[in-house]
């Protein structure tokens, strides 16, 4: 696989498209990607043709699944000033996330048993 060259687009088109009035119906979007960002795409494709990539790639799905908690229950701005308090935060919410994968797991084990007895 090839990663295609980035193509040179006029600064004064790159302004109109970000200048267009917002309608529900025809949102402007200026979509751009980076050689970087290609290289990483390309590596991920070629993941999905092995059975090992595969199992890599699920692994990383549970990871992304439970940093999409988190990041919901935090929102998209930082509560407090500071690093360290955010941080603080974040491990706060990665723990109360981490109590309720356990409390799931603690009532479906007891429900499974109950209903197996």
């Amino acid at each position: 696989m090839r990663v295609s060259q980035s193509e040179q687009i006029p600064l004064r088109r790159v302004k109109s498209w970000l200048n267009h009035p917002q309608s529900p119906k025809n949102p402007p979007s200026l979509h751009l990607l980076t050689a970087h960002h290609q290289i990483i795409l390309l590596k991920l494709q070629q993941r999905q043709l092995t059975l090992a990539g595969r199992a890599k790639l699920r692994e990383r799905v549970a990871v992304e699944h439970s940093l999409s908690h988190i990041g919901r229950w935090q929102g998209d701005q930082a509560r407090y000033v500071g690093s360290r308090k955010n941080l603080f935060d974040l491990r706060r919410t990665a723990v109360v996330h981490n109590l309720h994968v356990l409390a799931k797991i603690f009532t479906h084990t007891t429900e499974h048993s109950a209903t197996s007895s």
